[in-house]
């Protein structure tokens, strides 16, 4: 046992490192956060989100996947009359699912 502590300590900052390296090439070369979690082991996705900032388009394009191009204002702030037009377009678009799945 006192052999593995003195040969292993010192190897561990570079195992360490050598982990974050691979995680951080894996989300850079497109690799999903949770498949991350798995390889890693990590108990909780949030220690896996310290590599997110690495793709933060990566939210965006799985949601492009999911759901297509979906257009919808570009804008950040919409004027009051954009607003209420865009709200009757959900309530709108709302009702013809609710309806499609009725019937």
């Amino acid at each position: 046992m006192l052999i593995c502590t003195l040969w292993c300590k010192p190897l561990h900052p570079l195992i360490t490192r050598l982990r974050h390296t691979f995680a951080s090439w894996r989300v850079l070369r497109g690799g999903d956060l949770y498949g991350l979690k798995e390889v890693l082991g990590h108990a909780d996705i949030q220690t896996t989100m310290i590599y997110a900032h690495l793709r933060p388009d990566a939210i965006r394009e799985e949601m492009e996947k999911c759901f297509g191009n979906q257009t919808r204002p570009s804008k950040t702030s919409l004027t009051v009359d954009e607003l209420q037009t865009l709200i009757q377009e959900l309530r709108l678009e709302n009702a013809q699912l609710r309806e499609t799945i009725v019937t």
